[in-house]
């Protein structure tokens, strides 16, 4: 990526600009190539310092789109104008590993997996992008960090997790585990008790199968959401697929709902 750097005077116009960019650059008004920019204050009372940066190709932004947009953020300071967040992605994929790269060493005992590491990096920069925020390697980094902190307080808050056998206790007094919760909001998984040998087998089938389709730090995320009770529809659906495939015989309370509304009829065994 290289720049193309513009000082802007206040007696400029739009068109001024425009025709500055087109004849520094050699090219036409609605030709590409812009990748991002961001204009400034500069020392001299009035003047304005115009960074452009531009891709050897495909670039989103022509230099009509550029100044156009740079002079409607009357209420910005400074004023800016990024590529669209999948362009960004994309372009900027080995700078984001590297910070995995760079973070990984602080956080692998909690978070070992790069791969989830990149989810949360990803995570931060469509925060960031949604915020309206000027994307830059420092601010893409503290956010990362943020995330990655808020992630580590979640994982140590349910580090006592070890098993889905884990005996909890219910408002009617009677024990039951983890395992009896893997369930959407208003139904149980099991309905008869088994032997320990049984559900310890059961729960490495269930844990194995589940590992084949996300990683680690999901499945943790999904058993930290059974501990606190608080399973949202996303997990919701993910049980439910696994509950018909180790429980298809399973028989809902009379009273749960079926996604469209109506009761969940019952299974016949």
């Amino acid at each position: 990526m290289r720049n193309v750097n513009v000082l802007v005077k206040p007696q400029e116009t739009i068109g001024d600009i425009i025709a500055q960019i087109c004849t520094i650059e050699k090219l036409r008004p609605d030709e590409h190539f812009a990748f991002s920019a961001i204009m400034t204050r500069d020392a001299q009372e009035g003047y304005r310092q115009l960074k452009i940066n531009c891709l050897p190709e495909d670039n989103p932004h022509t230099p009509q789109s550029l100044i156009t947009t740079l002079f409607d953020q009357t209420d910005r300071n400074p004023q800016y104008v990024t590529p669209p967040l999948e362009q960004f992605l994309t372009v900027f994929r080995p700078m984001l590993y590297k910070m995995v790269n760079k973070a990984h060493p602080y956080y692998q005992k909690l978070i070992p997996d790069k791969e989830d590491m990149l989810s949360i990096l990803f995570l931060s920069v469509v925060e960031l992008h949604n915020k309206d925020y000027y994307l830059h390697n420092t601010l893409i980094y503290k956010a990362f960090i943020n995330n990655l902190n808020k992630e580590i307080r979640k994982i140590k808050s349910f580090q006592d997790i070890k098993s889905l056998d884990e005996p909890l206790s219910s408002e009617d007094g009677e024990g039951s585990s983890l395992i009896d919760l893997i369930q959407d909001p208003e139904a149980h998984l099991f309905t008869e008790q088994s032997d320990e040998d049984y559900r310890r087998e059961l729960f490495e089938t269930i844990k194995a199968a589940m590992l084949k389709d996300m990683s680690q730090l999901s499945f943790d995320r999904i058993l930290i959401q059974l501990k606190s009770q608080t399973i949202d529809t996303p997990t919701s659906r993910i049980l439910s697929k696994y509950r018909t495939m180790f429980n298809p015989d399973f028989i809902p309370r009379p009273n749960a709902r079926s996604e469209n509304g109506g009761t969940k009829p019952r299974r016949r065994s």
